[in-house]
């Protein structure tokens, strides 16, 4: 299995979030199983949190998530 590493700022960790539990309550509404929405976020939002800089135009420092994914099919 690969390890795929993402790095996410706070408003993008959220708006993932969002999105998964939009889905999530779509797939409940259908009565689909919703074990991999979940899986996934359950992986974001116990991800740890890693201070790192992010070389712009300007040197500024972000707090970031950083999420340790690893390769699975999803079936829909």
């Amino acid at each position: 299995m690969k390890k795929y590493h993402i790095y996410l700022t706070y408003d993008e960790r959220q708006e993932i979030v969002y999105a998964m539990m939009n889905k999530r309550n779509d797939l409940i509404r259908t009565g689909h199983y919703t074990d991999a929405v979940d899986e996934i976020i359950g992986k974001v939002v116990n991800a740890k949190i890693k201070r790192v800089k992010v070389l712009l135009q300007k040197k500024q420092i972000f707090n970031v998530v950083k999420m340790t994914l690893f390769q699975t099919q999803v079936f829909d």
